[in-house]
């Protein structure tokens, strides 16, 4: 890869000529930092044939300095390589296009709608295979005129439509049920394998393609518990996913390392709002469990000699408390403010506010728990924007797949977040 990557800088090089332009030396320190840095990114995209990827760097070089010839060689050659993939994309529709005609003609219905999945595939829009895919509909709709309801071959036809349109399942379920019927068609057989190959293609792109950049939009809005079930179905599903097991391993992590950390913060603010009642062995429990978790925790043993200067001593059952621990499930809480904790721990800030609320509703006076629900606002707030901005730097470099991720982790986290709701429905309606 190296070597490749050498032999594309040096191609670039015998064209442009070795050195940087007169700009280049104008340059600050950083500046020039960030313009090699772009410079071998933009290398490595070429490198990698992510020729879009690899122009949009290069005019990022660009603006940092306008007349560097190797980034302006560069530029016309990622153009050279877009315009020859769209000439060849072209092409090969083209061959589909021909294809699909000749499967009409031929009747074959599948492989018809095979050429014409592949061809959308690329090509979502693409105006004459999506007339095609209307034609062949309609003509499989009028043979089916011609045919008795309960007939084998209306079922045929029926998972035809339900194959045209994907939807695998029932195009599986109505050539069965035609098996059933007529045995001895071995069409009905290859049909079946087909769709239930194609099924098990897009359960596993479900899974595990969008599955994993959800379990990282997750990671990143640091909703670990909701990252790790996603990455323990992608191994359920590829078994053998190396990157999943670290991701796996390093979510779970993290979620043990906060659930640690908010046990810690809910039983100093119980200990704490204790102490301030004047409720010494309670407030003790609190102090003792911090310690057990965190033996060296000052603020604890401190508060520890405070209680017991007041003749109040530590106890073995004082480590028993009445809250919830970081491995409880929501369900398993009765009292609200049990469940708003576990709900917080998880990452679920909407959740834990809506226990909150329902505690406070019935203990309005509970300063610990008016405080606390201020402190996860805040925290839901300024977490939710800082993935809104990173979401609005991305859509201005034209990043517009990173953006969503933003705007939609943010949206985890804070649903309610107004601008990163325009934002997505601004780009879902563009994209309609």
């Amino acid at each position: 890869m190296y070597k490749k990557i050498i032999f594309v800088w040096l191609f670039f090089c015998c064209f442009c000529g070795l050195g940087y332009s007169s700009s280049y030396s104008t340059l600050d320190p950083e500046q020039r930092s960030k313009f090699n840095e772009l410079l071998d990114s933009a290398f490595s995209s070429y490198v990698a044939e992510d020729y879009e990827k690899s122009f949009q760097i290069f005019t990022r070089v660009l603006q940092i300095d306008p007349k560097d010839k190797t980034a302006l060689k560069g530029l016309e050659q990622c153009k050279e390589k877009l315009e020859q993939n769209r000439k060849q994309r072209e092409k090969l529709q083209r061959e589909k296009i021909e294809l699909v005609k000749k499967s009409m003609g031929d009747e074959d219905w599948v492989e018809a709608a095979d050429h014409i999945a592949s061809i959308l595939s690329f090509s979502p829009n693409h105006t004459e295979a999506l007339r095609l895919k209307n034609d062949v509909e309609a003509m499989i709709r009028k043979k089916m005129a011609t045919v008795s309801i309960s007939s084998p071959d209306n079922l045929i036809f029926q998972g035809i439509i339900f194959y045209l349109h994907a939807r695998y399942t029932q195009a599986i379920k109505a050539w069965k049920e035609a098996q059933y019927m007529v045995p001895e068609n071995v069409k009905l057989a290859i049909y079946v394998k087909k769709a239930e190959q194609l099924y098990n293609d897009s359960i596993r792109y479900e899974v595990v393609t969008l599955g994993r950049q959800r379990a990282k939009s997750a990671f990143q809005a640091e909703n670990y518990q909701e990252a790790v079930n996603l990455l323990k179905k992608i191994i359920e599903v590829e078994p053998e996913d190396e990157e999943a097991k670290k991701e796996l391993a390093k979510a779970q992590g993290m979620l043990e390392k906060k659930s640690k950390e908010n046990l810690l913060g809910e039983y100093y603010d119980k200990g704490l709002s204790l102490f301030l009642q004047e409720k010494y062995v309670e407030s003790l429990k609190y102090w003792q469990a911090i310690l057990s978790i965190s033996s060296e925790n000052e603020v604890a043993k401190n508060y520890v000699a405070k209680i017991n200067a007041k003749g109040v001593k530590s106890d073995a059952e004082a480590m028993l408390l009445p809250v919830a621990s970081p491995g409880s499930k929501a369900g398993d809480v009765s009292n609200p403010y049990d469940k708003a904790l576990v709900l917080y721990e998880k990452g679920e800030y909407q959740g834990s506010l809506q226990s909150l609320q329902q505690f406070i509703e019935k203990n309005p006076k509970d300063k610990a728990a008016l405080e606390w629900m201020e402190r996860i606002k805040k925290e839901q707030g300024e977490k939710a924007q800082k993935f809104y901005q990173r979401g609005l730097v991305f859509y201005s470099e034209g990043s517009v797949g990173e953006a969503i991720q933003q705007w939609e982790a943010a949206l985890q986290i804070d649903p309610n977040h107004a601008a990163a709701q325009r934002n997505l429905s601004k780009l879902k309606g563009e994209a309609q």
